[in-house]
Order: C-alpha cells, then sequence, then structure tokens
C-alpha cells in the first residue's frame, strides 16, 4: 500500500471526512428522537398538497392519542401517498408531539443504520481515493 499525496488530494480527502462526520453527527441526531419517540397509530384526516393541482407531493394531517391521553393533530413534513380515513404508523416525541415520522420504529432504526454506513463507507472510499493510497 503506498500513499500518494498533492495539495489538491487534500481537499479530497477533507470532503471524505466530511461525509464520515455527516455519518456520525446522522447517527448521533437519529438517535436523539429515536430514543424517547413513542410508536402509536394514527387516522389521516387531511392531505396537504405541495402544488395547486392534486398532482403533487402529499402530506398528510394525522390526528392520534399520546400514551397520556391527550388528542394531538399534527402535519408531516414527509410525503406519503395516503388517503383521508386511512391509518398509519407513526412516531411522536412525547416532549412535542406534533413533532412526527410516519414510520415504525424499526423501520426508523433501519433507516437510520443505512444511511451512517453508506455516509461512512463512502467517506472512506473519498479518503482514501484523495489521499490516492494505491493496494
Amino acid at each position: 500500500m503506498r500513499l500518494h499525496l498533492e495539495p489538491g488530494n487534500l481537499i479530497t480527502a477533507a470532503v471524505g471526512l466530511c461525509f464520515i462526520a455527516s455519518g456520525v453527527y446522522g447517527y448521533r441526531h437519529m438517535g436523539r428522537f429515536l430514543d424517547t419517540a413513542r410508536e402509536t397509530s394514527a387516522v389521516v384526516v387531511k392531505v396537504a398538497y405541495e402544488s395547486v393541482n392534486k398532482k403533487g407531493r402529499m402530506h398528510p394531517v394525522v390526528r392520534f392519542t399520546t400514551a397520556d391521553g391527550r388528542e394531538v393533530i399534527a402535519h408531516s413534513d414527509e410525503h406519503h401517498n395516503v388517503q383521508p380515513g386511512d391509518t398509519v404508523q407513526l412516531l411522536y416525541d412525547p416532549v412535542h408531539p406534533d413533532q412526527i415520522e410516519i414510520a415504525t420504529l424499526a423501520r426508523a432504526q433501519n433507516r437510520r443504520l443505512l444511511f451512517t454506513v453508506l455516509s461512512i463507507l463512502f467517506g472512506i472510499f473519498v479518503c482514501f481515493m484523495g489521499l490516492g493510497v494505491k493496494v
């Protein structure tokens, strides 16, 4: 294994380190939500469209009851292809129940792991390319 350093390559390696850092940050940031999140089912009460016509991305507005008995109506920032009356599984923050993610806990944890692994592996690849490591 040989290391080949040039000034321009250090910038590429720094970009790779940024990908690695974003993977670690994403893992920790998503983990803060997932560590306290509660899973429940909710009913879609309305669908908000991004565009004027109904061919755009749809953001559901859902109603659910928290573990402590509060009824909450919350708007999802993510696109989901649902209709009013549909039941969805969601995660919510018990402190701020209007902050929701439409997913199961298992699916959210798998997405967290996938994002982290891909980001770190891509960062390592970019670092190796930037440093000119030849095997």
